[in-house]
Formats: C-alpha cells, sequence, structure tokens
C-alpha cells in the first residue's frame, strides 16, 4: 500500500514516531503527523477545519474522511485542552 511506503519514508526521513507516521486512519492518504502540523502550525480549531480546508480528506476520500472524526477530535482536544464534552 503506498500510504505504509509514504509512511517508512516519513519515519526515516524525519525521525517521527510510528504513531505520527502512520494513515490518520486506513487507507487515508495523508499521515497523523499531517493532522497535527495543522492543529499546531496552521491553527486549526475544528475538526471540519483539519479535514476538509487543512487535508481536504472530505474530497479525497470516499465518505468525506467520516473515519478521521474521531482521530482528529481526539487530537484536538489534547492539544486545545478540550474537555469531552467540547469533544464530543
Amino acid at each position: 500500500m503506498q500510504a505504509e511506503r509514504i509512511a517508512r519514508r516519513v519515519r526515516t526521513v524525519y525521525g517521527l514516531t510510528n504513531t505520527l507516521a502512520a494513515p490518520l486512519t486506513a487507507g487515508a492518504p495523508v499521515l497523523k503527523a499531517e493532522a497535527l502540523f495543522a492543529i499546531r502550525h496552521e491553527m486549526a480549531t475544528s475538526v471540519a477545519d483539519v479535514l476538509s480546508q487543512r487535508l481536504r480528506l472530505t474530497l479525497l476520500c470516499a465518505g468525506g474522511g467520516s473515519e478521521a472524526v474521531a482521530a482528529v477530535a481526539g487530537m484536538l482536544a489534547r492539544e486545545l485542552g478540550w474537555t469531552t464534552g467540547e469533544r464530543d
């Protein structure tokens, strides 16, 4: 799978952890590190912002990236200090 090959290359070149160099979700053409970058450095503050504006998953994935919602919400919650209620 191309995503796995890219993930291995990113781990090697950038020294990312296996966690961040993994695809955001199974079959997604983006890495977890890309979502985290959008949150930390591009000031993305909502799940919709990350998925549609920053990563373009709403266009690139069947189902509009809906399988990545929980993963991105969790990242946003950790980075922005959201409560459980705000995350859900």
